[in-house]
């Protein structure tokens, strides 16, 4: 059986492999994000509109013969006990009472990448060197985002190609031109409960494949973040595409369906999967920051519960923590000592068992998505093999609702687990040894992960409240006809907004962890430059050189350093030093009670005079990048998220710790956030830092580095009989 990273991986080779030949059947959510959001041309396949044309036949025929079929010669929904023989006149009433929606003339197109206004063609996803269009709206808007109406225009262009629609060929064409000459209709946000699909909004595409004077678009070129705004009909006048004329039943075959709330929800889709992957590989920096075990993700664990999304998970973190050199061995033993924490706590030793159903629930909305958007989805329908016209429910988009709704819920989940590891991070009675607020320099002037640790905690309830769920809010519509609708682009907008939240809050993790890792690479290079000159000096002066006391010393101090890590520098190293007291006087005991005092005062006095020397050269050759830095103790796919960011994203972070009261000199500006001459001579802020990160993983730049960990994971420790 497939896996979740199966699934993720084959999405991703999706994104790569361009294919939008629009047949009815075959369409991806990959071939929807890559013709929404990147502009991708469309073609309807040979057969799909040969398929069509019969569906036409079968109306025309049952018509001649004067036949009843909803909504081509009788009313809509609550109104069908009406009759009319007026079959062009009735399609155009669809839109004069569908074409209710609110346009701020005012909004702008965003047709812009949320990084820097292009993508460039990269081999880590996504082959294109047209603009990336935005994935959600701006604050306020009143217009879908221009990738929305694309993905509604592609959806709805592969379901009627299904020839259960019952339209001529021209009006799927109709469709392809407006995608291929990227001519965009303004849609409304707001107005539709997806019971007989979404009505209103596939009006305002109808209109403009009508080129109504009504109706307006977006066209043009992308320039500035900013496209013209200009009515239907001069749209496709320049274009040169001539206006369908609607048929019978025409109107209703493209107003009636689940396109939109389905095309959105598959962009919304993509952006999930790809955070779960991401989560994953967050988890297991988190382990290696937390100096944490890899026990938790043993296959046995998942072999004796065999649930497939821990399973997959818990492989997944297996293979990320390989070669690492800071995850805790089993028989470590400070996991044995009194006073240590023998097991890891829940944020990491139970990671797979919390991902794991959320995966599972990802995989399944996967499957609901990708058959929404490769069915008929109006009413009513064309059976030509049968020669019927058939009324049903298809539209009712319950199906999407259920998607939409489990992929929030399950970023929900993923945002507690990454606010839990964030948290135990930051605070230094869970964090085994590392500073607080993840400081640097000195604590007593350096908060610099405190305001990130509220900000997380805001993030993390936007997220609990938008898991609720919208189709519990169902009222009854359209002269009570419309008694169970769906909500399903109310709950999709709802969807895409926790994914805004969640990437903040994975950006916001990502640094945090990278700074822990850094920490720890301090520390352990401290330690390592530290530590022989402890023992020398301890064999120096003690009577009876022994090394086996020299280690028991060295053990303590250790101990005693790492639970003082909210004192500054000096004092921290004298409270290490006097609390080593009791064991020096035993060790370095010589002669008198007074000269063994002395001994002992010349030793801390001495040592503490090292150290200090010893950690601030320390912290200086791997603040300026010219010693060993963390990747070189992370494990496989820590190492290349960790570069990615601080070598590749941001070079200036990777040039000195973050501190706290100057991030970056004014010498180490590469201008490297965003558009690289844009903030050149401006001193970044720890949100600086941030924006560069949040706009790697909506750019999907940042994607790709998951996609490599997760390839190389599922090469190492492909899935087993019993996993």
């Amino acid at each position: 059986m497939a896996t979740f990273t199966d699934l993720v991986l084959g999405h991703w080779h999706g994104l790569n492999t361009p294919r939008t030949t629009v047949d009815g059947h075959s369409l991806t959510i990959a071939d929807v994000v890559l013709v929404a959001r990147h502009i991708l041309p469309a073609s309807l396949s040979t057969e799909a509109a040969e398929t069509i044309s019969r569906g036409s036949t079968v109306v025309r025929d049952k018509l001649a013969k004067r036949e009843v079929i909803y909504g081509t010669n009788t009313g809509f929904g609550g109104s069908a006990d009406t009759r009319t023989a007026a079959y062009r006149d009735l399609q155009q009433s669809l839109f004069s009472h569908l074409m209710f929606g609110i346009l701020a003339e005012d909004q702008p197109s965003s047709a812009t990448n949320q990084s820097n206004g292009s993508v460039q063609t990269r081999s880590n996803g996504y082959h294109s060197s047209k603009p990336l269009l935005p994935l959600n709206e701006p604050v306020g808007a009143t217009t879908m985002p221009e990738s929305w109406a694309r993905a509604a225009m592609v959806v709805r262009l592969n379901s009627l190609a299904r020839g259960a629609s019952g339209i001529t060929v021209g009006v799927a064409e109709s469709l392809v031109d407006l995608l291929n000459h990227d001519i965009v209709p303004r849609i409304p946000v707001r107005g539709s409960i997806s019971a007989s699909g979404d009505l209103s909004p596939l009006s305002y595409i109808g209109a403009v494949m009508q080129g109504k004077r009504s109706a307006t678009v977006f066209a043009g070129p992308h320039t500035g973040g900013k496209r013209k705004v200009v009515r239907a009909d001069a749209a496709l006048a320049d274009a040169g595409i001539t206006p369908i004329e609607i048929q019978a039943k025409e109107g209703l075959a493209i107003v009636n369906g689940t396109a939109v709330s389905a095309g959105i929800a598959s962009l919304a889709l993509h952006e999930c999967l790809c955070l779960a992957a991401l989560s994953q590989l967050l988890t297991a920096m988190s382990v290696e920051a937390l100096l944490g075990t890899d026990e938790s993700f043993d296959p046995f664990t998942a072999q004796v519960r065999p649930h497939p999304g821990q399973a997959d998970s818990a492989r997944n973190i297996y293979a990320f923590l390989g070669n690492s050199r800071l995850k805790t061995a089993k028989n470590n033993p400070l996991k044995s000592s009194a006073g240590e924490l023998y097991q890891d706590r829940y944020s990491i030793r139970t990671a797979s068992q919390w991902i794991g159903p959320v995966i599972e629930d990802f995989s399944l909305a996967y499957q609901q998505l990708s058959t929404e958007i490769n069915s008929a989805t109006d009413n009513p329908l064309v059976d030509v093999a049968g020669n019927r016209v058939l009324s049903g429910g298809n539209f009712q988009a319950k199906a999407v609702t259920s998607a939409v709704e489990k992929l929030r819920q399950g970023l929900q989940s993923l945002g507690r687990m990454l606010f839990t590891q964030c948290t135990e991070l930051i605070n230094p009675a869970t964090s085994r040894g590392l500073p607080p607020n993840l400081a640097s320099d000195d604590p007593s002037g350096s908060y610099l992960f405190k305001g990130i640790d509220v900000m997380t905690a805001a993030l993390t309830s936007e997220l609990g409240f938008l898991a609720n769920p919208v189709g519990t809010h169902v009222q009854t519509a359209e002269m009570g006809n419309q008694a169970l609708n769906s909500l399903a682009l109310v709950s999709t907008r709802y969807t895409l907004e926790s994914v805004e939240v969640f990437t903040q809050l994975a950006a916001a993790h990502l640094v945090i962890v990278c700074q822990a890792l850094d920490l720890r690479a301090l520390e352990r290079e401290f330690r390592k430059a530290f530590a022989p000159q402890f023992s020398a000096k301890v064999r120096e002066h003690t009577a009876c050189p022994d090394d086996q006391g020299a280690e028991a010393l060295w053990e303590r101090f250790q101990h005693s350093w790492e639970t003082h890590t909210n004192m500054d520098l000096k004092p921290r190293l004298e409270k290490s030093m006097h609390e080593l007291e009791g064991e020096l006087i035993k060790s370095f005991a010589r002669g008198s009670l007074a000269d063994t005092f002395v001994t002992v005062g010349q030793f801390q006095e001495e040592m503490l005079s090292i150290a200090s020397a010893t950690y601030e050269k320390t912290r200086a050759l791997i603040g300026d990048g010219r010693g060993l830095n963390a990747k070189e103790y992370l494990g496989v796919a820590g190492q290349k998220m960790y570069q990615f960011v601080r070598e590749t994203l941001c070079p200036f972070i990777g040039e000195e710790l973050l501190r706290g009261v100057d991030n970056v000199p004014e010498s180490g500006l590469h201008g490297a956030i965003g558009e690289r001459d844009a903030h050149v001579g401006v001193a970044p802020s720890l949100g600086t830092y941030l924006t560069a990160v949040h706009q790697a993983i909506r750019s999907g730049k940042l994607y790709g580095v998951v996609m490599e960990c997760l390839e190389e994971a599922r090469i190492k420790s492909p899935p087993t009989v019993g996993y």
